[in-house]
């Protein structure tokens, strides 16, 4: 047991920086208008290994395991299938 504490401690401050990473995504996902916050779920399933650099594939990663809270489950596939912009309704807290 006292190996597993040794790595967790170890990964903590790295731990505490994605932490913040994410909110700080979130929180700039929850300030978005309904018609950008469904152009950035479209646009975050565009980049391949080959169309853009790995840190906009990574940020594109993140943005779609947060906007459909944000958004709603439900804004998801119509985001994802749509050729035009959809409309989604920004999840109040």
């Amino acid at each position: 047991m006292k190996k597993e504490k040794d790595f967790r401690d170890r990964l903590e401050p790295f731990t505490e920086l994605y932490t913040e990473m994410y909110s700080n995504i979130r929180k700039r996902l929850e300030a978005m208008t309904e018609d950008e916050l469904s152009q950035i779920l479209k646009d975050a399933h565009m980049p391949s290994m080959t169309n853009c650099g790995w840190t906009t594939s990574e940020a594109a990663k993140i943005v779609r395991d947060i906007a459909p809270y944000v958004a709603g489950i439900d804004a998801l596939p119509q985001a994802i299938n749509s050729t035009e912009q959809p409309s989604v309704a920004v999840a109040e807290e």
